[in-house]
């Protein structure tokens, strides 16, 4: 199939569903009670199309779907396939290519796309964030005991240890087993390792199920994203209304938002540093051009600080309005990746530009800046 005829047939399905019924969205920040409502409502037949985030990778369960249009290349070549698996065998799928190198290419070369193999899934039990939900929920459906180290690890005995400390997990005669109330796997997210939750409220009562004494509930963000999307002052969409966020109470873990009129939209600013906590392993960069040329690739334990400090209101892509915000920095530690570039290659610019600038040392320039760019990514 041709590009250009997968964006018009996009663009035709679109059109056509749309006239006759809306498309609510389908957000993983949604509260679990409005997706079910939605998700029903196109099992039904009462709305023809669901604007969606990749929540309908994991998220929905729904045969017969005659579409899956892709709004943009999701970056993998797993989150694509799952994403157009959603229609089911016999659908039509079509991705719509933005404006971006990588969209373009893939939409120029389609078959670098469709002949290519998905990536391996790959699971860190390393990371205790990923390991200790894993070890938690596998504890509520059999005992774990010792031998299942070669199933998660050496890190095992670790994250047992955290859940009895919390109370969550006791230890029988049979193994550890699952001593906290209601069911782990609803604790577990799949798609963010930071446990703060935000809920964003808004006090307009209108019957809705999600209404109490705090306002009617819109949307339960991760603490991360939170900071970017519910700061106070920003815009946030909701099943099409906008809303202003008033304030954000990190403490009660309640951000509360007001119904507006607007076709702003904001985007925050922030400045992320990283700190290396530890070194772990380090070994010399021999591949790429030069053979490396004496740097070093490095594997250890760092700690990241994010700071939001304001935020941009824009209308149409142009800037209106930038304000300042005042919020704590989001900290945690983690585990990178990083090279020390050598004094060589850093120097290489320089030494280019002190040569003479004909047209015959251009070429020599373009590679030294290349070859930087590669080592640092």
């Amino acid at each position: 199939m041709q590009p250009v005829r997968l964006g018009t047939l996009a663009m035709v399905l679109a059109g056509h569903w749309c006239s006759r019924r809306c498309c609510p969205p389908d957000l993983p920040s949604m509260p679990r009670w409005t997706r079910r409502r939605i998700e029903q409502a196109l099992k039904e037949g009462t709305v023809n199309g669901v604007a969606s985030t990749n929540a309908l990778e994991l998220g929905i369960d729904i045969g017969g779907l005659d579409a899956a249009i892709l709004a943009s290349y999701p970056g993998t070549m797993m989150s694509t396939w799952q994403q157009a698996g959603r229609a089911g065998r016999g659908s039509a799928t079509a991705l719509v290519a933005f404006e971006g190198p990588l969209d373009q290419y893939l939409a120029r070369h389609p078959k670098e796309l469709l002949s290519k193999p998905h990536e391996h899934a790959v699971v860190d039990l390393d990371n205790p964030y990923i390991l200790n939900g894993h070890v938690l929920c596998a504890a509520a459906e059999l005992p774990i005991s010792d031998r299942d180290e070669a199933c998660f690890g050496p890190k095992l005995p670790d994250a047992l240890a955290h859940w009895e400390r919390n109370g969550r997990l006791a230890k029988t005669s049979v193994g550890w087993v699952y001593h906290g109330r209601g069911r782990p796997v609803a604790e577990v997210s799949l798609d963010a390792i930071d446990a703060g939750r935000v809920e964003v409220r808004c006090n307009d009562a209108n019957g809705d199920p999600s209404h109490s004494s705090r306002g009617r509930l819109l949307e339960v963000l991760s603490e991360r994203r939170a900071y970017a999307s519910a700061h106070p002052g920003a815009i946030l969409y909701h099943q099409g209304d906008s809303y202003r966020i008033l304030r954000l109470d990190l403490a009660s873990g309640v951000a509360a938002a007001q119904r507006v009129k607007t076709m702003d939209y904001t985007e925050p600013i922030n400045q992320p540093s990283i700190a290396v906590a530890a070194e772990g392993r380090r070994r010399p960069l021999n591949g790429g051009i030069g053979g490396g040329l004496g740097s070093t690739l490095f594997v250890g334990r760092v700690e990241v600080t994010d700071e939001f400090v304001g935020y941009r209101r824009k209308r149409y892509d142009r800037v209106v309005q930038t304000c300042g915000l005042e919020l704590p920095p989001v900290q945690f530690a983690t585990v990178g990746v990083w090279c020390v570039i050598s004094r060589r290659i850093r120097d290489a610019p320089q030494r280019a530009n002190a040569c003479s600038s004909s047209r015959q040392d251009t070429p020599y320039r373009t590679v030294a800046c290349l070859t930087m760019g590669r080592l640092v990514v």
